[in-house]
């Protein structure tokens, strides 16, 4: 399933499958929907039961083939990794319902972004997400799992760059720090090794941008450099840069250079 999605979204943006030019590529191509309800997978069409469907087949694809690749080489990961990446965080959101949906929404700000889509569409699934985390927290083996801490900080993430800061700042990142705690910190979490500096660098990029402090513990795993990390917020959050420029210190980049 996932080389065939892969397939088909490669004949959707055959020109501009990569990290290169992904935002450019979905200017270019705003008709997403009708691209995907019309693609060809294995050389077949593409028949999709709903416009439901639609949407998952089509947020899906821009998160792993054109979104996701356009922050891999600051982060001086290779195209195996990154889709090592992306594979984990899907499989896992299939079987997460919080994360399937905090997802989905984090994937349709980027298309309001782009001017793709319009922003109703991700007033409901931002409504769906909350109500699966909020459903996922009074199942005791649910309530800390990987998947739905996970979803908390990309759901604190998607507030901080798409929606509203003040929840990312006062609600979704303080209870992701406290869901941590309660297993036992960031060392006792079951996630990839590469997944840990991804959340702490997402905590930085948050902290920077609304002038707030670190939630997430350092557990010495080796965390992303400042280079990296705002390397890669510059390919994947565009918008978020002026502002960061402007706070953070230019010695801090230049340090991070000479290491």
């Amino acid at each position: 399933m996932l080389e065939g999605l892969l397939e088909a979204s490669r004949q959707i943006f055959p020109t501009h499958f990569g990290r290169v030019e992904g935002h450019a590529c979905l200017r270019r191509n705003p008709n997403v929907f009708d691209s995907l309800r019309h693609g060809v997978l294995r050389n077949r069409p593409v028949r999709v039961c709903s416009t439901r469907s639609i949407a998952i087949l089509s947020t899906t694809t821009l998160v792993m083939v054109i979104y996701a690749p356009l922050g891999w080489a600051p982060l001086k990961l290779t195209n195996e990794q990154g889709f090592e990446w992306e594979c984990y965080m899907t499989q896992t959101a299939l079987a997460e319902p919080a994360l399937f949906y905090v997802r989905l929404v984090f994937g349709g700000g980027v298309l309001v972004q782009l001017d793709t889509i319009p922003l109703a569409y991700t007033g409901y699934l931002h409504a769906k997400s909350v109500r699966a985390i909020q459903e996922a927290l009074q199942d005791p083996k649910r309530a800390t799992s990987d998947a739905n801490i996970i979803a908390v900080g990309r759901l604190a993430l998607y507030e901080h760059l798409f929606g509203d800061r003040r929840a990312a700042r006062n609600i979704h990142r303080p209870a992701q720090r406290r869901m941590i705690g309660l297993r036992g910190g960031m060392k006792d979490l079951t996630v990839p090794d590469f997944l840990r500096p991804m959340m702490r660098g997402c905590d930085v990029l948050m902290a920077v941008g609304s002038d707030n402090v670190l939630f997430l513990e350092d557990d010495n795993v080796p965390n992303l450099s400042v280079r990296e990390t705002f390397g890669a917020a510059a390919h994947w959050a565009p918008h978020e840069m002026p502002d960061i420029r402007r706070k953070i210190n230019v010695s801090d980049l230049v340090n991070d250079e000479d290491e």
